[in-house]
């Protein structure tokens, strides 16, 4: 609410769908499969997942190129960006990071994109961080992400917009590996969806579902779009090389 969408330069339809390109660290790369599908299901966007593992404009020297070519070659309209690679420089470095992701938008709209998508990062707990130091570090790199690219709407109105879509894989705000069924928070412990994998970061497909429905809902809102087709989450998404393995 209170965001300027970005402005489309023609009419939506299956004629003319919405075009997406998902940009991102391993949560996007492998939630896309359960995104595309959830985006697509609106029977009005065509969506493709370039989410790559670690990738984040401080991991990866040629994020300028990347972003470039991902949205040059799928002919994207939007560009959905989401990373916790860069956390650390959000919250250490804030200026510098908040400039670097003034030139990511310019640089996707360059190439063709109407403007940037920023996904709210969803809380984690990985695995490797076993001392309470270590997690309270993790949680304020999100928290910091997050919060930079919250504040681009407001900079950059009908140019960056941002989702906070985390609240369905998270349990009252805080990282859980269960969560309750969909519409039924009172449901038994028994019978609660794992949406995280052992690893504490990435998502399960009951996990993805719950990501990519907002994300998709979002969508449909602020660009006036169908909802998306009930059944998407069964249409086979789950059976995905990068979510088997």
């Amino acid at each position: 609410e209170g965001q300027a969408p970005i402005r489309i330069p023609h009419a939506i339809d299956k004629a003319h769908p919405l075009r997406i390109v998902l940009v991102g660290d391993s949560m996007i790369g492998l939630s896309g499969p359960g995104v595309v599908a959830a985006l697509e299901a609106t029977g009005e966007v065509r969506a493709f997942n370039f989410g790559y593992p670690g990738f984040g404009t401080s991991t990866f020297k040629y994020w300028r190129g990347y972003v470039r070519h991902a949205v040059t070659v799928t002919h994207a309209n939007l560009l959905f960006f989401s990373t916790s690679w860069d956390g650390r420089v959000a919250r250490d470095e804030p200026a510098e990071y908040h400039q670097r992701m003034l030139e990511l938008i310019s640089i996707a709209r360059t190439a063709g994109a109407s403007g940037v998508v920023f996904l709210q990062y969803p809380r984690t707990r990985p695995s490797y961080d076993i001392s309470p130091a270590s997690q309270q570090s993790n949680k304020r790199a999100v928290a910091a992400w997050n919060a930079d690219v919250a504040a681009l709407p407001a900079e950059l109105p009908g140019v960056a917009m941002y989702f906070p879509i985390a609240a369905g894989v998270e349990l009252h705000g805080t990282f859980s590996p269960w969560i309750p069924p969909p519409r039924d928070p009172t449901a038994p412990r028994s019978t609660w969806d794992r949406v995280r994998r052992v690893d504490g970061v990435h998502l399960c497909p009951p996990g993805i579902e719950l990501y990519a429905a907002p994300i998709a809902s979002d969508t449909a809102s602020v660009w006036n779009l169908p909802e998306p087709k009930a059944g998407w989450w069964v249409n086979g998404w789950q059976r995905a090389p990068k979510i088997g393995r």
